[in-house]
């Protein structure tokens, strides 16, 4: 009977959201106040309001090496508009970067993976067209989860994400990339390094960026990983990448060392332009001592996982991988154990020397970012 029920809702919904008239739709609107979460980040993808149902769509990430992750919807979540109350029908997740979605229970706890992107949804009744802004709370409780959530008005349907008919690709990529990250290259063959983490679920690996080109994706192969390192390297067939400025050092760095940061973090909310963070060395040990790794005093955030950290010199001394959300510390796993896997692997060479020692970290940046690369997972 449950199942029965499950299916039925599925196909009732399938019919308000995709079948009847779309009264308004507001891509990744105005919040004035969101619900704050040390764990994770939740933005609004965009609000639907057809005849029957008002739908929120938004992107929980979460961050870095959260110790069992997890993730609930309260049954009294309700939604606010000129002074009314509309109870929560349904919520859920968008199954496997698609278009299909999966309701889930209200009150229960399901778990869910670090350092990863997942889309879900909010189900309200429908909303009179003319609400300007609404808010979403979790009844009986202080704090929204957002709050004056600015909606614009007018029949979008034609622009709408969840028109099945329209021409635009955004729609598309917002729902098949499962994750991103980041990753650099390391010679002109098409190596490629980043974290084991990031492509440890992959069906399928696209890199973005390659030769400035950031409008078109190459698919990569995993050639070797190490696991308990959290290292991974890929391979793009047929692409030739010359004159690397940066090299790679197997050199141990010493707490106070200048270093810099830079990676594609949070793209839904931050865009696609590379960005930089930079510090110092804070310790020679990273979590709980952890000798493999540094800790540094760079800002990461989810999507700089499988970045390069290099120093003043414009060399490689580490590959960001984790942040601990609540003491805002970083960390980066040392350069000598990339040399230990790319050691497991014939004929890969690599530069050991940065030719950019004299320049200024701004002209350091210019000719190191058309090297590192988005990495998405599918």
């Amino acid at each position: 009977m449950k199942y029965l029920y499950i299916f039925c809702f599925l196909f009732l919904f399938c019919q308000y959201v995709f079948s009847q008239e779309i009264h308004s739709v507001t891509h990744t609107p105005i919040v004035e106040n969101q619900h704050p979460d040390e764990y994770a980040k939740e933005t609004i993808l965009f609000v639907t309001v057809t005849q029957d149902i008002t739908l929120i769509v938004f992107e929980h990430i979460v961050y870095p090496y959260v110790s069992d992750p997890w993730i609930s919807l309260n049954s009294q979540t309700v939604l606010s508009y000129n002074g009314n109350v509309s109870q929560i029908k349904s919520w859920g997740f968008f199954n496997n970067g698609t278009d299909d979605f999966k309701t889930l229970d209200f009150d229960q706890k399901y778990s869910i993976k670090s350092d990863r992107r997942y889309v879900f949804y909010m189900a309200f009744n429908s909303i009179p067209k003319n609400t300007n802004c609404i808010s979403v709370y979790e009844d009986g409780k202080k704090g929204f989860y957002w709050e004056n959530i600015r909606l614009t008005t007018g029949n979008t349907s034609e622009n709408s994400p969840l028109n099945h008919n329209h021409s635009s690709s955004t729609a598309s990529e917002t729902f098949n990339i499962k994750a991103s990250g980041t990753c650099f290259a390391i010679n002109t063959n098409g190596y490629l390094v980043t974290n084991y983490h990031v492509v440890e679920d992959a069906q399928k690996i696209r890199i973005r960026g390659i030769n400035k080109d950031f409008n078109h994706t190459h698919s990569a192969n995993i050639v070797a990983t190490d696991e308990k390192n959290d290292l991974a390297l890929l391979k793009v067939n047929n692409i030739t990448i010359n004159n690397i400025p940066y090299g790679i050092s197997s050199q141990i760095a010493d707490v106070g060392d200048d270093i810099f940061v830079l990676g594609y973090p949070l793209r839904a909310v931050m865009g696609d332009e590379i960005k930089l963070t930079n510090g110092v060395i804070s310790s020679r040990s990273g979590y709980k001592g952890d000798i493999t790794s540094y800790q540094i005093s760079a800002t990461i955030q989810p999507g700089n996982s499988g970045g390069p950290l290099f120093d003043k010199n414009g060399n490689i001394i580490g590959i960001v991988n984790s942040r601990l959300a609540v003491e805002n510390a970083a960390y980066a796993i040392k350069t000598p154990y990339l040399f230990a896997l790319l050691s497991s692997e014939d004929n890969i060479s690599i530069k050991s020397n940065s030719s950019l020692m004299n320049l200024s970290l701004s002209e350091q940046v210019k000719q190191i970012q058309n090297y590192i690369y988005i990495i998405e997972i599918e």
